[in-house]
């Protein structure tokens, strides 16, 4: 099977039909929704660039789409541990060593998914290998320092062996946890969980109301955009800086424009004291 692809330099501009009959196939991966894709591009724009490829077969039938970014960042952060206390020893005398220009097959920020979609009657090998050319060719282009492929979970990874044989390495991404909501609250929660889990929620629980902390759930977007000001955006800012490992550093746009792009998808929780 033969494929061929069109560039988009903007998610504005791709074919939103074909886009949509690949990402239809793929509804739990919502990164690639064309909404979610138009809040990355409009809010890192000024420190990245992104490029989506439509791939198509022989009869013009539309198989897989991906999304590609650039972004600078830390390399250590695909390592493995020993390659980390190594660079960080390197590090000591050449501080910027192995901080580069990346290509991601992907886009620039932390959610344990991929940007690199298929159709069941895809190819993947063969798309695959079409897909790292290109990247070969932009990555010169953009003087990238690296390739990356990512987040793609254990199963994933067995379509991308190929890439082991182009020379590529294979290494962990941050670690993610992943909690399926099949409860209709957290009371029906609580109540499947064992006597002595129930025991620590309620101690917790109990905790929170004497500190005199109250929570708040927000829905409606022009009172989650009202609530999430600058100054709310900055205990997010500090928690990154906290964090050990950390991607990226998300600007208050980008969830501004979630809030924009996604108002059906979108919940505000918010904890006061007093």
């Amino acid at each position: 099977m033969t494929y061929s692809y069109q560039i988009y330099h903007s998610i504005k501009d791709v074919n939103v039909e074909d886009w949509q009959q690949i990402f239809n196939q793929n509804k739990s991966n919502i990164f690639m929704d064309i909404s979610f894709l138009l809040t990355m591009e409009t809010s890192m724009k000024a420190v990245s660039k992104f490029w989506y490829l439509i791939f198509y077969n022989q009869d013009k039938i539309p198989h897989s789409c991906v999304a590609l970014s650039t972004f600078k960042t830390d390399i250590c952060l695909f390592v493995n541990d020993k390659l980390k206390e190594y660079i960080s020893f390197i590090r000591k005398k050449f501080p910027n060593f192995l901080y580069g220009n990346i290509l991601f097959c992907g886009l620039p920020i932390s959610l344990g998914q991929n940007n690199l979609i298929f159709t069941s009657a895809a190819n993947q090998e063969t798309i695959i290998k079409l897909l790292n050319h290109f990247l070969d060719d932009l990555a010169i282009a953009e003087k990238a320092n690296f390739i990356v492929y990512k987040e793609f979970n254990f199963s994933e990874c067995q379509q991308l062996d190929i890439l082991l044989n182009l020379g590529f390495l294979r290494g962990h991404s941050l670690p993610v946890n992943h909690f399926k909501p099949n409860f209709v609250d957290f009371n029906d929660y609580y109540h499947s969980l064992r006597s002595n889990y129930r025991k620590e929620i309620r101690k917790s629980r109990h905790k929170f109301q004497q500190a005199g902390v109250n929570l708040i759930h927000v829905q409606q977007p022009q009172k989650i955009l009202e609530l999430y000001t600058p100054e709310v955006h900055k205990l997010y800012e500090v928690m990154v800086n906290k964090s050990k490992t950390k991607l990226e550093i998300l600007p208050i746009t980008f969830f501004r424009e979630l809030v924009n792009n996604l108002p059906d998808n979108i919940c505000l929780t918010l904890a006061y004291h007093n």
